[in-house]
C-alpha cells in the first residue's frame, strides 16, 4: 500500500503526443513518436521527447517491445537535462464482453552526463469500455506506477480517464484527464494534466 502526502502547491499541464506506426512485415511494427509538455502558467515547455518501438506479438494476447527514448526536461534550476533511455516493455491484453483489460510492465535504463543513471520500473493497468456511437468512441481508465531501483522506490503515480475514437481507418484520437501524483525531496505533489494523443499508420 502506498500513502501520498500532498504538498500546498499543485501544478497544471498540458500534454500533446503524436505517434506514427509503419508495418515492417505480417508481425513486426515500428512506432516513431513525439511529445511535449507545457505548462501555461509559466508559459514554458517542462520537456519534450522522441522515441521509437519495435514491437511483435508473442501470441494474441501478449505483445514484446523494445524502444529508445531522448528527453529534455527542466531541472529545478530551470535549465535543461538531457536523457537518454533504452526501454523494454511487454504488454498483455484480455477480451471480456466487449470490455478491453490491458496490463503492460516496462523497464527502462535512465542515463544522463550530470547525475547518477539508474533502473525504473513502470507497471500499468488499463481498461476500456466497448465501442459506442457511430464514432466508436471507448471510455477507458488508466493506473500507472514508477518506481526507481536504486533505493528510492516509488516516486510517481497516475491516474487518467478519457476517451479513444477511432478517426477512419488507419488513425486514432485519444483525449484524456490526468492526475500525476510525484515525489521530490521526500514530499507529493500534484499536478493536473490534460492531453491528447494522435496515432496514424502507415
Amino acid at each position: 500500500m502506498i500513502g501520498f502526502q500532498a504538498s500546498a502547491q499543485r501544478k497544471f499541464e498540458v500534454w500533446n503526443k503524436n505517434q506514427m506506426g509503419v508495418q515492417l512485415s505480417e508481425k513486426l511494427l515500428l512506432k516513431v513518436s513525439e511529445k511535449v509538455h507545457y505548462r501555461p502558467k509559466s508559459n514554458s515547455l517542462e520537456s519534450y521527447y522522441g522515441d521509437l518501438f519495435l514491437s511483435g506479438p508473442i501470441n494474441n494476447w501478449m505483445d514484446v517491445r523494445v524502444g529508445y527514448r531522448v528527453v529534455k526536461s527542466r531541472t529545478t534550476d530551470r535549465s535543461w537535462r538531457t536523457e537518454y533511455r533504452p526501454m523494454f516493455r511487454m504488454d498483455f491484453v484480455k477480451k471480456q464482453k466487449q470490455f478491453l483489460l490491458q496490463t503492460y510492465s516496462r523497464m527502462e535504463y535512465r542515463m544522463y552526463k550530470s547525475i547518477d543513471d539508474y533502473w525504473r520500473y513502470k507497471q500499468g493497468l488499463k481498461l476500456q469500455s466497448p465501442k459506442f456511437t457511430p464514432w466508436k468512441l471507448r471510455l477507458f481508465t488508466t493506473e500507472e506506477l514508477f518506481v526507481k531501483l536504486n533505493g528510492d522506490g516509488t516516486h510517481m503515480a497516475r491516474f487518467y480517464g478519457g476517451i479513444d475514437s477511432a478517426v477512419g481507418t488507419r488513425s486514432k484520437i485519444s483525449a484524456f484527464y490526468l492526475l500525476q501524483k510525484s515525489k521530490a525531496s521526500g514530499q507529493w505533489g500534484n499536478t493536473d494534466i490534460v492531453g491528447m494523443k494522435l496515432y496514424i499508420a502507415i
